[in-house]
């Protein structure tokens, strides 16, 4: 596939999706005292994480088609504009190595650094979006986001790889 169409379904993918999900956790929203565009924001925060993640994986040693791929997805979604992402993005991934790497930790926000992590990289960062949107005592908003965040991840690695 083209690299040119892969790009605009993975922004489709960080982008489209997240208000259906956003609309599936309506039952949770009480736990969640994020404003409605927060939440939006922490959807989108962890679907991009997820792509960025999975690209990397699937592009392996191609550097040349990382950088084209996450240039042009970078500039699909206008991230150049939105404060934080990137941030996000840096602590899901530093999320799914904590067992595996003791400078994992350095890359969380220093509040999240005494959440409960477990083997499970998922696991794990569902408790981290349950941080970002400030139910980390609620017991599905973890499993949402750790859903929402594995879900995406497949799903790139499919298109991507095609």
């Amino acid at each position: 596939m083209p690299i040119i169409h892969v790009h605009d379904e993975l922004a489709q993918l960080v982008s489209a999706l997240a208000e259906p999900v956003f609309e599936a956790m309506r039952g949770t929203r009480a736990a969640i005292t994020l404003a409605d565009d927060e939440l939006r924001y922490e959807l989108k925060a962890l679907r991009y994480s997820a792509v960025r993640l999975a690209v990397r994986v699937a592009c392996g040693t191609d550097t040349a088609a990382l950088q084209r791929l996450t240039e042009a997805l970078d500039t699909r979604l206008g991230l150049v504009v939105v404060p934080g992402m990137k941030d996000r993005e840096i602590a899901y991934v530093a999320a799914t190595r904590i067992m595996r790497s003791n400078s994992a930790m350095f890359d969380l926000p220093p509040e999240a650094t005494n959440l409960h992590f477990t083997e499970n990289p998922l696991e794990n960062v569902g408790l981290l979006f349950g941080h970002f949107c400030s139910a980390r005592h609620d017991p599905l908003v973890p499993l949402v986001g750790a859903t929402v965040f594995g879900r995406t991840y497949q799903d790139t690695i499919t298109r991507v790889k095609g």
